[in-house]
């Protein structure tokens, strides 16, 4: 069976990340496993108090029963549901987590609200992004899931065989029957050779997938990516962490 991990630190976008998970789990009949990380407290001050590190663990497993309930309520599909907290870095636990479970996919939520929140949890989300080997959802604080019909990856067609997950990308589409739409931005992309090469080998790795390319011609590139996904009611964009700065600036 399938596994979705979810990454939560309990706030409103991670229980809405959660609901939008259980969704796609229902779909592909798939467990949730919820995972919450916690740390013990630094003083920065010269007074000295003591922690109990048992009462921590308490308060965030009486947390994790909490969001379990709110997330169990709030839908009415029969996905088993396993939570886990761990102590530790979170970065850290998370890597060991994937590693034991090996999930389809792992999502978070972002914030959109204050800046200290998306500094916590945000920063982290955006890290990870860049750096763990499995498929990372980002779900915004007030998406609602739909079917992910139309599935479009950001793609600047250099070298695709070695920086393109194709498999995975295949294991996405193909699950949600959905279609792939290859996006390359730039400044008369579709006429140059190169591009036209690499397009040529993408499709021949592509075989029995519903896919198609568009090429988008603009100054501010992740103003047309955006733009596009607006325009043609994309469901799921995907993008490689090729370009860090570009995860910052789309979100």
């Amino acid at each position: 069976m399938k596994t979705i991990l979810v990454a939560t630190d309990f706030s409103k976008a991670s229980i809405n990340a959660a609901r939008y998970a259980t969704e796609i789990a229902a779909i592909l009949n798939a467990s949730l496993h919820v995972l919450h990380v916690y740390q013990l407290p630094v003083s920065y001050s010269d007074i000295s108090y003591a922690v109990s590190s048992g009462e921590i663990e308490k308060d965030a497993q009486d947390l994790m029963n909490d969001f379990q309930s709110q997330l169990t309520n709030a839908t009415v599909t029969n996905v088993e549901i396993k939570t886990e907290v761990r102590l530790g870095d979170f970065l850290d636990e998370l890597a060991k987590v994937c590693k034991k479970i090996n999930p389809y996919l792992v999502i978070f939520g972002i914030h959109k609200s204050t800046a200290a929140k998306r500094f916590f949890f945000g920063s982290q989300a955006i890290f990870a992004m860049k750096h763990i080997e499995w498929p990372l959802i980002l779900v915004p604080e007030h998406a609602h899931f739909r079917s992910l019909k139309n599935i479009a990856i950001a793609c600047d067609l250099i070298q695709v065989a070695a920086t393109v997950p194709v498999e995975k990308v295949k294991m996405l589409v193909n699950d949600f029957g959905g279609k792939l739409h290859i996006l390359n931005a730039g400044s008369n992309a579709q006429y140059h050779p190169d591009i036209v090469f690499e397009s040529g080998l993408l499709r021949e790795v592509l075989p029995g997938v519903d896919h198609e390319y568009h090429f988008i011609e603009s100054k501010d590139i992740d103003q047309g990516i955006t733009d596009f996904v607006d325009k043609r009611n994309i469901d799921l964009l995907l993008v490689t962490p090729k370009k860090h700065d570009f995860f910052e600036r789309l979100f």
